[in-house]
């Protein structure tokens, strides 16, 4: 998985702040690190297409205690939870984890029910942190999760489960981004990265 996403973020005082996102996923080949399109799925022995349709951004807004309001899931019967831990403060460095965990009950359609846990443990240096002369402050981060499959694998109703986990940083331009995830990028959504600000509108509610 090639994992980039683009992030505006606004004050709305009162130690409020708005984030809007814009996610870009990409699967590969093991071996190749060439663009999958199309998936042999080992389990059901069918080909499954790969799409990467154009991303549309959401926007959440944080208040002191956590998420105030985010985008409703589009499954009825969907429950969202978030868990954000204290920080913690090791040497000069800030650690914050933070879990969501999404539950969608089976749908009329033939949806299968669906489980997201998503895991993050995030690391900032505690100097830039308290520099309000700093508009960007550098992040680590780590992810892990534990989901049911997901639709674009094609499992239909067989029980199981998917494992991700990623790793990378923020970045304060694009071009920082790594080359490797740009090329996909800039092949499949060309028009996304020649004007960020504009995708990052674009369908975007406060």
């Amino acid at each position: 998985m090639q994992v980039g996403s683009l992030h505006r973020c606004r004050d709305l005082g009162d130690g409020r702040y708005s984030v809007t996102s814009l996610g870009l996923i990409y699967f590969t080949d093991l071996q190749t690190g060439e663009l999958l399109e199309k998936w042999p799925n080992p389990i059901t022995g069918q080909t499954v297409d790969f799409r990467y349709p154009q991303p549309r951004p959401s926007t959440v807004i944080h208040g002191p205690e956590g998420i105030e309001s985010e985008p409703a899931f589009p499954l009825p019967g969907s429950t969202q939870r978030h868990e954000l831990s204290a920080p913690d403060i090791v040497g000069d460095e800030l650690w914050l984890n933070e879990a969501s965990h999404l539950t969608a009950p089976a749908q009329s359609n033939g949806t299968p029910a669906l489980r997201v846990h998503d895991m993050y443990a995030l690391c900032s240096p505690v100097a830039a942190l308290l520099d309000t002369r700093q508009q960007f402050v550098p992040c680590h981060g780590s992810f892990n999760d534990f989901n049911s499959w997901s639709s674009r694998f094609q499992m239909g109703d067989r029980p199981g489960t998917s494992l991700s986990r990623c790793q990378g940083r923020k970045e304060a331009s694009l071009d920082a981004l790594p080359p490797s995830f740009l090329a996909l990028a800039r092949r499949l959504h060309p028009q996304l990265l020649a004007d960020p600000a504009a995708a990052l509108t674009s369908g975007a509610k406060p």
